[in-house]
């Protein structure tokens, strides 16, 4: 199960994009989960939660702790 937030941030007022990007590179590499992306032609940062289900039914329970461990 993947969620997907479009426009986590936007980076078009920022002038130095490079700390924030290299920020969010380590972050992509310390959770195994959460990954963070950059389009460079619009300005967004996207974050992608991917949680694998195995081919299996999630309950509603299992979902909310899907939810808050992100």
């Amino acid at each position: 199960m993947r969620f997907i937030v479009p426009n986590y941030l936007n980076l078009t007022k920022v002038k130095n994009k490079a700390r924030i990007l290299e920020r969010l590179m380590e972050l992509n590499m310390q959770y195994i989960l959460l990954k963070f992306g950059y389009d460079p032609s619009d300005g967004e940062v996207r974050a992608e939660i991917d949680v694998p289900v195995n081919d299996t039914d999630m309950s509603y329970e299992g979902f909310g702790a899907a939810c808050t461990a992100c």
